[in-house]
């Protein structure tokens, strides 16, 4: 397993990956949402009711705030583990130095 995998950790990684499914199924819902309220102007019934598209309107929204919020966790736990894992990869490269700088300064 490459250092940045066990740096990052596989549970993180594991909700990273649920993150960004949820955040596809969002996008995917969202369009078959869209492709349904498209049928609506076929019907003449329903073209012009307000309730029916403030329905519509109203679940489209919630999906797409599901949607950013997934995007949203998943790209922040990203960097925030990233920095994590360049913080400890630095550390573990510059300790070496800085001990042998210790001992040539005395």
């Amino acid at each position: 397993m490459s250092l940045t995998f066990k740096l990052l950790g596989l549970i993180f990684l594991g909700i990273i990956l649920f993150l960004n499914i949820a955040s596809n199924t969002a996008t995917v819902y969202s369009g078959l949402w869209l492709s349904s309220w498209s049928n609506d102007a076929l019907d003449p019934n329903k073209v012009n009711d307000t309730s029916l598209r403030n329905h519509r309107l109203t679940i489209y929204a919630v999906i797409g705030t599901i949607e950013s919020a997934f995007l949203l966790v998943a790209n922040v736990l990203v960097s925030y583990l990233l920095i994590r894992a360049s913080e400890t990869i630095t550390q573990q490269n510059v300790s070496p130095y800085s001990e042998s700088a210790r001992w040539s300064l005395r």
